[in-house]
């Protein structure tokens, strides 16, 4: 089975990372993994059906809105 997120830590604190390529560089917080895994799963579907990279970073913060999410990328 394919690893969902990658981690790292700086000086003590985890940043996680989808580790889909459509997503990999999007930073999230560690207290954000769901929602890492959320995009993860929306760039594996989106590659699917022929969504760009570009029109997936602005799908994404309309549907953490939609989901009432309050994290930095629903904003």
């Amino acid at each position: 089975m394919e690893d969902v997120l990658k981690f790292e830590y700086e000086k003590g604190v985890q940043k996680v990372y989808p580790a889909n390529g459509m997503v990999k560089n999007w930073l999230f917080q560690e207290d954000e993994k769901d929602e890492a895994t959320l995009a993860y799963a929306m760039a594996v579907v989106a590659e699917k059906n022929g969504i760009s990279s570009n029109n997936l970073q602005h799908l994404f913060p309309a549907v953490l809105r939609m989901l009432k999410s309050d994290i930095d990328w629903a904003k």
